[in-house]
């Protein structure tokens, strides 16, 4: 849709066969000529669940898959910041951790690796760190890595769980949801996580934020 509201258009059309199909999760490439998504296939007797990841040409409705698994959940796609590529979550391994893998050919690279679950991978502006959430210490934290995998780091550190993060277009702040003062706030911090503020106080859920440019 116009960012006003105006004009919306469907642009996939999985739905009407056997059994359930949802698609999900969808990110804009960096140049706007893309959109990468997830899709969920559900069997119609519900026995088998997969996911994959989509690419999907917004102005001709073109659809390719980049990932084509029936025993694998792979999601939450996001564009890395050349948009020569596609980060996701994966259990190809076993466990979930943060994959890559170019959109015009090439296999998966893993950046990370643990025993928790690893997801909703973003990569800064500058290409040089990828922000995502982990539950390797017992809950979902917030960490980032050099997009090599090299030189992990914790960014927050609370009980509650933390969620969402987003780069600011500069790449100084990261934005994520917390639930660490009794229910779902948005929050930002500085790229090291220092100066956490919470920037929401509502009695419902706020989460999944973005940043915007302009005006």
């Amino acid at each position: 849709m116009d960012i006003d509201g105006s004009n919306v258009r469907r642009l996939t059309f999985s739905a009407g066969g056997p059994g359930t199909v949802l698609d999900d999760y969808p990110e804009w490439s960096p140049d706007g000529t893309r959109i990468v998504f997830q899709r969920t296939v559900i069997s119609e007797d519900k026995k088998h669940v997969y996911a994959d990841i989509w690419l999907i040409d917004p102005q001709t409705g073109q659809e390719s898959a980049l990932t084509n698994t029936t025993n694998i959940w792979d999601s939450t796609p996001s564009f890395t910041a050349d948009g020569k590529s596609v980060l996701y979550e994966s259990n190809q391994a076993g466990s979930f951790d943060v994959y890559r893998q170019p959109i015009d050919g090439g296999g998966a690279v893993r950046v990370t690796g643990s025993d928790g679950t690893d997801s909703e991978a973003k990569q800064s502006p500058d290409g040089r760190h990828i922000a995502f959430i982990s539950d390797r210490d017992g809950d979902f934290e917030v960490y980032v890595v050099d997009s090599d995998g090299s030189d992990l780091r914790q960014l927050t550190s609370t009980d509650g769980k933390e969620e969402c993060p987003q780069w600011s277009p500069d790449g100084t702040r990261l934005s994520f949801s917390s639930d660490r003062d009794g229910d779902q706030e948005l929050y930002v911090m500085n790229a090291d996580g220092s100066d956490q503020r919470r920037l929401t106080n509502s009695p419902g859920g706020d989460e999944v934020a973005d940043w915007i440019t302009g005006e």
